[in-house]
């Protein structure tokens, strides 16, 4: 019977990690001294599978850490104002699904910018 139960539970843990997606691409954007996240991560606006933990590092020193609670599109757009920027410092942006996966951005401040 703990067999049974326990062969149950695993194949709701699976199915559900099936389900889940790791965000699409992150895209930032710098003027100035502002940084704009857009992440695009496909849940069909669903409560319980979002992006919960978007994290901006300047250099590889941590600036920012949000944690979002919902969304509500299949895209979150967040803006963060980072006063020490400067050209030429390497931003790093971390997003990060509440059920599997993230996806990591780096650019350059001053040069061209997108998702990798």
């Amino acid at each position: 019977m703990k067999k049974i139960l326990l062969s149950m539970v695993f194949m709701v843990l699976i199915a559900g990690a099936c389900a889940a997606n790791p965000p699409k691409s992150v895209d930032v954007s710098v003027v100035g001294k502002q940084v704009k996240v857009t992440v695009t991560h496909i849940v069909g606006g669903s409560k319980t599978h979002y992006i919960y933990k978007v994290e901006v590092f300047v250099n590889g020193t941590q600036m920012v850490w949000q944690n979002l609670l919902s969304q509500e599109s299949d895209q979150v757009s967040v803006v963060y104002l980072i006063p020490s920027l400067k050209a030429q410092d390497v931003l790093e942006v971390k997003a990060t699904c509440n059920i599997f996966g993230d996806k990591i951005t780096k650019v350059i401040v001053g040069q061209k910018t997108g998702s990798k």
